[in-house]
């Protein structure tokens, strides 16, 4: 949507400065010091979007491209969804390259991809979908390593869940092939929040479904109180894996927002709280996970002992705030994006200040 006039955008202006930036308390931080050299072996491409463009920045040098399409150039974006079309999630590279994202323009949606030096613009499908909300562009879109397959949700229905209150988003998980532009459907009901990611062979996908209490597998040691904010409600969501071979689906452990490690053997799953169970495939046991700055979930596996995570600013750190956002709940704090070396603890910020309610991928 075009402005007609520069009014509208003044009375937005307006209207925040009369309502006043109130910067709420910032977040608590990590104790240092940070370690050094963990981005100089850390080597790949995080991608991720202000939501008019694609930035990828390549490790360990951190040189930063910048990918424009041409498409967005159509009206002012401030917010997801809203005055514009915006970038309102993404993933990869894969092996080859390739870079997907979801625009949205109003009610309608498009999955489009590109390449690392931008030089690809090609629309896989284009249809009438809500754009995605705030804490979800992360989990929402989710590209195959090595298959040249892409998950996406398809059209959801809104669920409301109570104590704790959650509206998620139940709909069909799709896989659409890149070259093809076909899809299957590997569940009719996956929830959106839930989240999306492939093993690294390309042909198995973890996604989230709700299912009765009663038929949730649960973490095989307590101790943590994993999933006890999910005791009210009479369906819990549950990680599922999807087998390509076989078009089977089999679940995994209560929880949502899998990530897989890059060697497969484990997934990673997080609780309403976000606490985190780390689960031994082979073993078929899951144990408490946590690592320090443990903010917002993690991007990626770089290594099956590196991750690439959303985490707490390390103290000393100066805050910085959200520019655009609605003056009805007022600016968030800017985190960073970390490397962390599960062996031992250590960790490197890579990127210090970021809007977690963009969208942001690894791959290499």
């Amino acid at each position: 949507m075009k402005l007609g006039s520069w009014s509208l955008l003044s009375f937005i202006i307006l209207l925040q400065t009369q309502i006043g930036r109130t910067e709420p308390a910032a977040l608590p931080t990590v104790a240092g010091p940070e370690a050094s050299g963990l981005i100089e072996s850390t080597t790949g491409y995080i991608v991720y979007t202000d939501l008019k463009t694609l930035h990828v920045l390549k490790l360990p040098q951190l040189k930063e491209t910048i990918i424009n399409d041409p498409s967005m150039n159509d009206g002012i974006t401030v917010n997801i969804g809203q005055m514009g079309p915006s970038i309102d999630a993404v993933s990869g590279p894969d092996h080859e390259g390739h870079i997907v994202y979801i625009e949205g323009k109003g009610k309608h949606q498009s999955l489009k991809v590109t390449n690392l030096d931008g030089s690809l613009h090609e629309i896989i499908f284009s249809r009438m979908g809500e754009p995605l909300l705030e804490g979800i562009s992360n989990r929402a879109l989710s590209l195959a390593h090595t298959s040249s397959l892409v998950a996406v949700f398809g059209q959801s229905k809104g669920i409301q869940m109570r104590n704790p209150d959650a509206y998620l988003f139940q709909g069909p998980a799709e896989i659409w092939s890149l070259s093809k532009k076909e899809k299957v459907i590997a569940d009719e009901n996956a929830i959106q929040y839930g989240g999306l990611c492939w093993f690294p062979d390309g042909s198995r996908l973890a996604y989230v479904k709700l299912i009765p209490r009663d038929q949730a597998p649960v973490p095989t040691s307590e101790g943590d109180n994993f999933g006890i904010d999910f005791k009210h409600w009479d369906r819990v969501p549950v990680v599922f894996i999807y087998d390509l071979s076989t078009h089977e689906s089999k679940p995994l452990l209560m929880g949502w927002h899998p990530v897989v490690s890059n060697d497969g053997a484990s997934v990673v799953v997080f609780d309403y709280d976000d606490k985190a169970r780390w689960i031994d495939l082979e073993k078929k046991q899951s144990r408490p996970f946590d690592w320090r700055g443990h903010w917002h979930g993690i991007i990626s596996f770089t290594t099956p002992t590196r991750i690439i995570y959303l985490g707490l600013p390390t103290a000393g750190s100066v805050p910085r705030w959200t520019e655009h956002y609605s003056p009805l709940v007022g600016p968030k704090q800017l985190i960073s994006v970390k490397v962390l070396d599960l062996s031992n603890g250590d960790f490197e910020t890579v990127v210090p200040y970021f809007d977690w309610r963009h969208g942001i991928s690894y791959g290499d």
